[in-house]
């Protein structure tokens, strides 16, 4: 008993379950910037202003994600509906929308949200309030097909990266600081009914940032402020901009050395000695 034991606590320390963290970094220019301040609960038609800025803000990011799911968050989800052309013909769209990363933490050391370079206005106070850290990174596929036919109509397949810090009080104001990344286009690719529902390795996901995300304004950018105070009253300051992605480096977690396996072992063989000794006894 004792050694088989002491063989599977072995074999899972000499095979420790592999890690990594992508870090993009991207950069361009902010062009648009839209404010709404202190909209009525309900009131539609308050949605602020939008101006272009008389000169562009320039903007030079990092942001990391590890792979993973947290406990609860679904990493793969599926659609699907149809339709009719103006002929009646019947068309089938599908969706498929993979999660990479899709972490929800409570610690404020993971928040990477910068500073808006604008002035603000938001009346929550984050004193004291609970502290969300949302981040998801996910690749998303479209196929439209004719139903009879099975015959694609068009297909796309984006990816984007979304994180978000939210701070929320007991009376039910809350405040959020975000940014998002996406391709500025959604490109074709080779997709079918067959393959709508793929489900693709994380090495795909780095090669469509690549390819999507490299050349010069192939980026949408968004940094955004919004709250809304305990009497539904609500605001949003947000920055909008083109740019591109300057590297994307994938980092392995670090495996334990040589050395610490050692002294791992030879902690095992000490307490199977022991027991042993017990045994004996």
């Amino acid at each position: 008993m004792t050694i088989r034991w002491m063989a599977a606590l072995m074999g899972a320390m000499l095979s420790p379950v592999a890690m990594a963290t992508v870090t993009v970094t991207f950069e361009g220019f902010y062009t648009l910037q839209s404010q709404s301040t202190d909209c009525a609960p309900m009131d539609w038609s308050c949605v602020g202003t939008t101006t272009t800025l008389g000169t562009p803000i320039a903007f030079s990011q990092s942001f990391s994600f590890e792979y993973g799911v947290s406990p609860g968050r679904l990493p793969f989800v599926t659609s699907s509906s149809q339709g009719k052309d103006g002929a009646g013909r019947a068309y089938d769209w599908m969706t498929a929308s993979q999660r990479y990363a899709n972490f929800l933490t409570h610690d404020p050391a993971d928040a990477q949200v910068p500073t808006l370079p604008v002035a603000t206005s938001d009346p929550v106070n984050r004193t004291g309030a609970q502290l969300d850290v949302n981040t998801v990174a996910r690749r998303l596929r479209s196929v439209h097909a004719w139903t009879d036919t099975g015959e694609t109509l068009r297909s796309e397949e984006i990816f984007s990266l979304h994180h978000a810090v939210i701070w929320t009080n007991a009376d039910g104001s809350h405040s959020q600081d975000s940014f998002s990344i996406s391709p500025a286009k959604s490109p074709s690719f080779a997709g079918t009914v067959a393959n709508a529902y793929d489900v693709t390795s994380d090495a795909y996901f780095l090669d469509l940032m690549n390819r999507l995300g490299g050349c010069a304004g192939c980026l949408t950018v968004n940094l955004s402020n919004s709250y809304a105070r305990a009497d539904g009253v609500t605001g949003a300051t947000s920055l909008t901009g083109f740019g591109r992605i300057v590297s994307i480096t994938e980092t392995a977690a670090a495996v334990p050395e040589p050395s610490t396996y050692a002294l791992m072992l030879a902690g095992v063989a000490a307490i199977g000695f022991a027991a042993r000794r017990r045994k004996t006894a």
